[in-house]
């Protein structure tokens, strides 16, 4: 299968008061993501999930007939790091391939917390998270990304 590859911009934002706000909106106007779309076994599912919403999600993209958020991923792994209950559902749904944004962890547009406590993560912990064979309990890490991730508009049966 020959893979798709799309190049997303983020919107500039609009410039704020100061010089500092002004360079910082320059820089994230200039800031890019990679959309690429990959055969569903690259992925890895990397946190315990909720079968109930997984059931749930995939019914509404059924629904909508429209894939809506490529699944950021760590580049190398395809570990998920945002987006476990998406993968889930485009197993059930059948889908053979999925459009994701390759990353590393250590990359400045990412910030990983702790859900329950709100620390940050160290890039070692993250690359042990990778590396091991386990599933992380379910809500154990929550990703941020700055500018936003983009959104999608491909069809579902383009998925299959």
């Amino acid at each position: 299968m020959t893979e798709t590859v799309h190049r997303i911009f983020a919107p500039p934002a609009e410039a704020g008061g100061d010089l500092e706000q002004a360079n910082t909106d320059a820089v994230r106007s200039q800031v890019r993501y990679l959309v690429a779309v990959r055969p569903i076994e690259f992925f890895r599912q990397s946190e315990v999930i909720d079968d109930a919403h997984v059931q749930e999600l995939a019914n509404r993209i059924s629904a909508l007939g429209l894939w809506t958020s490529a699944l950021p991923v760590e580049a190398g792994s395809g570990y998920v790091m945002d987006g476990n209950h998406r993968l889930a559902a485009a197993r059930l749904l059948g889908l053979r391939r999925l459009p994701c944004i390759p990353l590393q962890y250590g990359d400045k547009r990412i910030d990983v917390r702790c859900w329950a406590s709100g620390r940050g993560y160290t890039l070692g912990e993250l690359m042990s998270f990778v590396e091991s064979e386990q599933l992380l309990p379910y809500k154990t890490t929550r990703h941020a990304f700055m500018p936003n991730l983009p959104e999608t508009e491909i069809s579902v049966g383009l998925l299959r």
